[in-house]
Protein backbone atom coordinates (compact mmCIF):
# COMPACT_ATOMS: atom_id res chain seq x y z
CA UNK A 1 0.00 0.00 0.00
CA UNK A 2 2.84 2.33 0.58
CA UNK A 3 4.84 1.28 -2.74
CA UNK A 4 0.98 2.36 -4.11
CA UNK A 5 0.63 5.94 -2.50
CA UNK A 6 4.15 6.46 -3.47
CA UNK A 7 3.61 6.05 -6.96
CA UNK A 8 0.08 7.78 -6.77
CA UNK A 9 1.88 10.98 -4.97
CA UNK A 10 4.88 11.04 -8.22
CA UNK A 11 2.43 10.90 -10.70
CA UNK A 12 0.37 13.80 -9.59
CA UNK A 13 3.94 15.55 -8.26
CA UNK A 14 4.76 14.94 -12.50
CA UNK A 15 1.70 16.20 -13.67
CA UNK A 16 2.26 18.99 -11.36
CA UNK A 17 5.98 19.57 -12.55
CA UNK A 18 5.15 19.90 -15.96
CA UNK A 19 2.15 21.99 -15.60
CA UNK A 20 4.54 24.48 -13.69
CA UNK A 21 7.22 23.71 -16.17
CA UNK A 22 4.77 24.95 -19.26
CA UNK A 23 3.68 27.77 -17.18
CA UNK A 24 7.15 29.37 -16.31
CA UNK A 25 7.88 28.73 -20.44
CA UNK A 26 5.15 30.57 -21.85
CA UNK A 27 2.70 31.41 -18.99
CA UNK A 28 -0.14 30.20 -19.99
CA UNK A 29 -0.95 33.05 -22.43
CA UNK A 30 -1.83 30.89 -26.00
CA UNK A 31 -5.73 30.62 -25.84
CA UNK A 32 -6.36 33.78 -24.92
CA UNK A 33 -7.90 32.39 -21.83
CA UNK A 34 -7.88 34.97 -18.48
CA UNK A 35 -6.03 33.35 -15.84
CA UNK A 36 -8.22 32.09 -13.37
CA UNK A 37 -9.66 29.87 -16.10
CA UNK A 38 -6.43 28.69 -17.02
CA UNK A 39 -5.68 27.70 -13.35
CA UNK A 40 -9.05 25.90 -12.77
CA UNK A 41 -8.78 23.89 -16.09
CA UNK A 42 -5.54 23.22 -15.21
CA UNK A 43 -6.75 22.07 -11.66
CA UNK A 44 -9.47 20.24 -13.28
CA UNK A 45 -6.85 17.94 -15.31
CA UNK A 46 -5.26 17.27 -12.44
CA UNK A 47 -7.67 16.33 -10.26
CA UNK A 48 -9.01 14.09 -13.14
CA UNK A 49 -6.14 12.16 -13.64
CA UNK A 50 -5.82 11.69 -10.17
CA UNK A 51 -9.09 10.67 -9.54
CA UNK A 52 -8.79 7.97 -12.09
CA UNK A 53 -5.18 6.48 -10.46
CA UNK A 54 -6.72 6.40 -7.33
CA UNK A 55 -9.49 4.20 -9.10
CA UNK A 56 -7.51 2.51 -10.67
CA UNK A 57 -5.61 1.74 -7.62
CA UNK A 58 -8.77 0.63 -5.84
CA UNK A 59 -9.51 -1.77 -8.71
CA UNK A 60 -6.38 -3.53 -8.34
CA UNK A 61 -6.16 -3.45 -4.42
CA UNK A 62 -9.68 -5.21 -4.53
CA UNK A 63 -8.51 -7.61 -7.47
CA UNK A 64 -5.51 -8.87 -5.32
CA UNK A 65 -7.21 -8.90 -2.32
CA UNK A 66 -9.40 -12.00 -2.88
CA UNK A 67 -12.05 -9.94 -1.77
CA UNK A 68 -13.86 -10.44 -5.36
CA UNK A 69 -13.49 -14.11 -5.30
CA UNK A 70 -15.28 -14.41 -2.31
CA UNK A 71 -17.92 -12.68 -3.58
CA UNK A 72 -18.25 -14.42 -6.45
CA UNK A 73 -18.14 -17.84 -5.34
CA UNK A 74 -20.89 -16.41 -2.43
CA UNK A 75 -18.69 -17.28 0.42
CA UNK A 76 -20.19 -14.65 2.50
CA UNK A 77 -21.29 -14.96 6.13
CA UNK A 78 -24.73 -13.29 7.52
CA UNK A 79 -23.39 -10.59 9.76
CA UNK A 80 -24.52 -11.58 13.32
CA UNK A 81 -25.50 -15.39 12.85
CA UNK A 82 -22.36 -16.28 10.75
CA UNK A 83 -24.72 -18.61 8.99
CA UNK A 84 -23.70 -18.75 5.16
CA UNK A 85 -26.22 -16.97 3.30
CA UNK A 86 -28.27 -19.20 1.37
CA UNK A 87 -27.92 -19.59 -2.34
CA UNK A 88 -30.51 -18.73 -4.72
Amino acid sequence: MRRLLFYVVGCVGAAGAVLALIWALHGFVGPGLPLVAMIAMSLGMVLSVALAMGLMALLFYSDRSGYDETIYRGDLTDGEAGKKRPSR
